[in-house]
Parts: structure tokens; sequence; C-alpha cells
């Protein structure tokens, strides 16, 4: 009886978990399925002004219907097309995510780590104090956060600059906080042994300590290259200039002046972080329980 319960149990786990799953990729399916329909279909079926194809009933305040569907009537490129050769400010959106995205991601395998190994190893009277406030911090919303940062780059003349945006993404807290909770289950012992073989400081942390962070850099990567691969709070408050706009807002303006093209454009918009994904999610498991997060 116990057993027939457990079962019964198993087999609805496994029913929710589906539906879950289900509602969580039929978005996805609906972008990739709509992005192989022509323009025309697209603006026919999803265009907020009232054409023909859409037309309901003029007397009722000019109501209009969506077609919804997940497979095109006939199978298309023509959106893809438009985005790669029709489509110049759409790469070069492309191309200024990376350029904020790059600096970001390299700035903190530099400094996240020794961030971190200070805060572990290094003995200092108020470590556990700044160590407090960089918790404080992350629990902060980002909006809250982008008043100060508005400030200091007004100060420093750095607005509608890229360093608004990669500078404190350099040194975000998240990642310090991450890698010391990791070097706490590395073991001592290594560091003494280089130690008793004459090792400096610097080179435990650059043969012995840094090697060994590569789960938790690696799955940091991940987690750092999604959220900035997604900016949006930050580009809007310090980029001005629209051929320095990054492609997650582009996308918002593609919306609006050019519907046809916006199922590839998100479609192509999601392949980095899914293959970013697909190719490091071990590292990504591996770094976040190797780090003592639950």
């Amino acid at each position: 009886m116990l057993f027939k319960t457990s079962r019964i149990k198993l087999t609805l786990l496994y029913f929710i978990a589906a539906i879950v799953i289900i509602i969580l990729i039929l978005p996805v399916l609906f972008m990739l399925g709509n992005s192989f329909m022509s323009i025309n279909e697209i603006i026919s079926r999803y265009s907020d002004k009232i054409i023909p194809t859409n037309f309901f009933d003029f007397s009722v305040n000019d109501l209009h219907y969506v077609n919804i569907s997940f497979i095109p009537d006939k199978i298309s490129i023509e959106q893809y097309i438009t985005i790669f050769f029709e489509s110049p400010f759409y790469l070069r959106s492309y191309c200024n995510t990376i350029l904020i995205i790059a600096p970001v991601l390299i700035g903190q395998f530099i400094v996240s780590p020794i961030a971190a190994y200070g805060f572990q190893y290094i003995t200092c009277r108020k470590k556990e104090l700044i160590f407090s406030v960089y918790i404080l911090i992350i629990l902060m919303p980002i909006q809250v956060l982008l008043v100060p940062q508005k400030i200091i780059v007004n100060f420093f003349n750095m607005d509608d600059s890229y360093w608004a945006i990669i500078l404190p993404g350099i040194f975000n807290p998240i990642s310090v906080f991450l890698i010391r909770q990791h070097l706490k289950n590395f073991p001592y012992e290594c560091k003494e042994a280089a130690y008793i073989d004459g090792a400096s400081e610097i080179k435990v942390f650059l043969h012995v300590v840094y090697p060994n962070m590569k789960t938790i850099l690696f799955a940091l990567f991940m987690l750092n290259f999604s959220e900035y691969w997604n900016l949006i709070d930050q580009a809007i408050v310090f980029i001005k200039s629209l051929y320095k706009m990054p492609l997650s807002l582009y996308l918002a303006d593609i919306i609006q002046n050019n519907m046809g093209m916006l199922f590839a454009a998100s479609s192509f918009f999601a392949l980095p972080p899914v293959l970013v994904f697909l190719s490091g999610e071990d590292h990504l498991v591996n770094g976040i329980s190797l780090s003592g997060i639950r």
C-alpha cells in the first residue's frame, strides 16, 4: 500500500512537471514557429492596425482580432533575410551588445577572484563588515542602485558611454560572494603545502587557488552572460544615442516600427544564451552546488 501511494505521488509529480515544462516551452515554440512566417503573414496576423485580414466589426469600436498560430501557412526565411541583409541597424545593435558584455565578463574574471580571495584569506579587522556591505548591495533592486550610479556617471562625464554599464558590471558583488562561498570548501592544506615550498601569496593564488575556480567561474560566466545579454534598465538610463543601443532595447523598437521581422530577430537574439547554457549546464549546477548555496 505504501509503495502504491509513493508511486501515485511520483506520477503526480511527473505530471505537474510536464505541465510546467509545456507552459514554459510554449512561448519558445511560438517564437520559432512564427520566425518562419513571411513578413506579410506576420503583419496580417498580429498587426494592431485594422486591415482586411484582421477585420472583425467596424460597428463595435473598430474591433479586430489577432490570428495566433504556431505553424506558418507557408514556410519562409524572409524574416531572417531581412534582419541579416536588409537591417544593418539590427546587426549594429547585436555588436553593441557584444561590446558591452565582453569587457564585463573579462573584467569579472580578473577582479572577482582577487576580491573573493582577499575576503576569504587576508586578515583584516573590518573585512566582514565590508563583506556585509557586499551582501546588502546584492539584496538591493537594480533600480535603487541606478540613482547613485547616474550621479557618479554624470560626475565623470561618462553619460551615453558603455563604460557607465561596464564598470559597475565588472565590480558586480554577486560574483565575489559566490566565489568566496566556493573558496570556503577549498582545502587549506593545499595552500600550506605551497607556503612550505616557498611560494608567495601571489603564486599561491595564481597556481594553487585560481586553477581550482574553473567550475564556479564558468557558472558565473553563464549567469552574468544571461544577465547582461538581456540588459534593459542600465541601457535605458545610460545610453542615449540610437546607434549605441543594445539589441535588448532595439527589439522593443522593432515591435513598434517593423513587426514583420520581430520573431526572427527575437529567435536570433535568444540563440547565444541558449548555446552558452547547453555548453555548460553541468558547470552551472556544479558551480552553484560547490559554492554552498542551496
